[in-house]
């Protein structure tokens, strides 16, 4: 150890070169090839120390440094087997830097997670993980900025980057259910419950203004710029049109989506079944206030009988509740909630909305969920023909 300490501070007399990078994760390879960890730690954990914080620093300027930070990753990657206690501290830190990232570019991301949930998962603490996750992911739309500043970009790369992606979710999932004891369940519930209440109250306290509607409008005006030209009309804007910032309105809808993204795979995942009656019940009573208090409202963002043309932040809002609702529905070791049951989409709304330019997939994704759910089943002939030919329309148009 003293002379990986020793080559480490020669390194850094050169600066923050990308090649002092590479070295750098070349000498912590083979201290972990060398299995020297644990010999001499003690007298090297201050250099240790320095190396997490300045990987970590260099996760920030991603966007403007992608090789070192691609090292950098690779770097705090290596230090997860060396001394994962180095990591904890700034777990929430790494977690902010890498949201954007993308996996394909930097599966090393992957590997982080993994390894932290790993951890987490050994030591029976992924509530401690959940708790850092969904605050990330609550406070994430303030980092937003520069090629972030449009507020579809941000979500489409954070929707598409490691934190929310299918591998990671998945892999939360089986730690879930394989190491979250029913003891550590209803509090992680009531936690995650909370939290997702949270973002909603910013968002709800920010749909009043005035300004805000202004700025939704071009939020529309972007997102139809993203659509796809196969028979989707589209607004074009002037090249010479400045962007416009994210409104509050817009951040708060991103950290809402975000949250009730990782909710809609975390309460499925806990083991419900294992759970004392007394506590089973009170998880159900839980949920069912939730729903009732502000996950309904939320639900309804989208169905204002105002507009048959919502904004896109209601409709990311509406989807992502009605993504969290279809996940109670299809929890096989939760049984029926009686306040899941009311329809919530207005009569014939569905197939306007399925034919309207600018409704975002992902919101019609959960209409025709809705639409095909044995409880929410729509009875009236004549609107289950209008929404499937709606269905049929959209998808020969997106699809053929």
């Amino acid at each position: 150890m003293s002379a990986f300490t020793s080559c480490y501070k020669t390194l850094r007399v050169y600066g923050d070169e990308l090649e002092v990078w590479q070295s750098v994760l070349s000498l912590l390879e083979v201290l972990e090839e060398a299995n020297l960890v644990g010999f001499g730690l003690s007298e090297s954990a201050n250099v240790l120390n320095d190396i997490v914080t300045w990987a970590v620093n260099a996760l920030s300027t991603s966007t403007a440094f992608p090789k070192k930070s691609k090292a950098a990753l690779k770097i705090i990657c290596v230090l997860t087997h060396i001394d994962l206690e180095i990591i904890s501290p700034l777990t929430g830190e790494i977690l902010s830097d890498i949201i954007t990232m993308n996996p394909s570019d930097l599966p090393a991301s992957q590997s982080l997670l993994h390894e932290l949930l790993d951890f987490h998962s050994k030591t029976r603490t992924i509530p401690v993980f959940l708790a850092v996750l969904i605050d990330c992911l609550s406070n994430s739309s303030g980092k937003f900025s520069g090629d972030f500043s449009e507020v579809q970009k941000a979500h489409r790369a954070c929707t598409s980057g490691p934190l929310l992606s299918l591998a990671h979710l998945e892999g939360l999932s089986r730690a879930i259910k394989g190491f979250l004891t029913p003891g550590q369940t209803p509090e992680t519930v009531q936690a995650v419950l909370e939290a997702l209440e949270a973002v909603w109250i910013t968002y709800a306290d920010s749909s009043g203004s005035d300004d805000t509607m202004d700025v939704d409008e071009d939020a529309n005006d972007r997102a139809s710029n993203t659509k796809s030209a196969n028979g989707r009309k589209q607004k074009q804007r002037k090249t010479d049109e400045p962007a416009v910032p994210m409104s509050p309105k817009e951040r708060a809808a991103l950290s809402y989506s975000f949250v009730a993204r990782a909710v809609a795979v975390i309460l499925p995942s806990l083991p419900f079944s294992t759970l004392p009656e007394s506590s089973y019940a009170t998880v159900c009573s839980s949920i069912s206030e939730a729903w009732e208090k502000f996950l309904g409202n939320a639900a309804q963002s989208a169905f204002s009988e105002k507009t048959n043309a919502p904004c896109w932040t209601d409709q990311i809002v509406t989807a992502a509740t009605l993504r969290i609702r279809h996940a109670f529905a299809t929890c096989s070791s939760l049984r029926s909630l009686n306040t899941l049951d009311a329809r919530m989409i207005p009569c014939g709304m569905t197939a306007g909305l399925i034919r309207f330019a600018e409704t975002t997939p992902e919101l019609i994704v959960e209409l025709l969920r809705s639409f095909f759910d044995e409880n929410l089943r729509v009875t009236d002939p004549e609107e289950q023909d209008a929404i499937i030919k709606a269905m049929l329309a959209y998808l020969y148009t997106n699809l053929a």
